[in-house]
């Protein structure tokens, strides 16, 4: 029997300890001592809090070749090292394979596997084994049964013992009648749609 499921909201700029006093955040990068590893769910802005300066300079605590790592995805590494992050802070990951992860220090570190969250490029969800830590943390997603129903994904997630669950759209005002929440493939169209009508009025002018 699997051990029941605690979902919780995501919350940003929360340390996740583990029982050895290890420590990792999850799309938060302000954090001090204690933090070990940081896990990076996609590249978008509200995800990036402590990584990048008002103007979009990255941090000098980031713009260091020394410390804590970022663990993400290789779409996602790409952007990151184009922002100026550097490539050794970085640990790309596969998807749906479940690797060891060295936080360096001597320190026994966790085994992270990296799911699609089918909702931008590069985009993932983590699941996260360390010591008595057995989480997944969803970032932003977009369910889809091909790849979040697959054997795969449910025998590996089955018995942990949290849900970081992006809930922004669970909302009752988003199940109602008047607030259509348009499938991927209708926002896809209709992205191609307005690029269509930019390219039409560039020929006109």
């Amino acid at each position: 029997m699997s051990s029941p499921v605690g979902c919780v909201p995501l919350v940003m700029g929360v340390v996740y300890a583990t029982d050895n006093g290890g420590g990792y955040c999850v799309d938060w990068f302000a954090g001090g001592d204690g933090v070990a590893l940081y896990l990076l769910t996609h590249m978008h802005t509200d995800h990036l809090s402590g990584l990048f300066e008002a103007r979009g300079r990255v941090h000098s605590k980031w713009a260091r070749r020394t410390g804590p790592r970022i663990v993400c995805s290789a779409q996602t590494k790409a952007l990151l090292v184009a922002r100026g992050v550097p490539g050794c802070r970085i640990c790309e990951l596969p998807l749906n394979q479940s690797c060891a992860v060295n936080v360096g220090g001597g320190s026994s570190g966790p085994t992270v596997t990296l799911f699609d969250a089918n909702h931008c490029p590069g985009s993932v969800m983590f699941h996260v084994q360390w010591n008595d830590v057995n989480n997944l943390h969803t970032g932003d997603f977009r369910y889809k049964a091909e790849i979040h129903g697959s054997k795969h994904m449910i025998e590996q997630v089955k018995y942990v013992h949290k849900v970081f669950l992006d809930t922004t759209f669970c909302h009752e005002s988003w199940d109602s009648t008047n607030r259509h929440f348009p499938s991927q493939e209708e926002s896809i169209q209709l992205l191609i749609g307005l690029i269509k009508q930019e390219i039409a009025c560039g020929q006109r002018d």
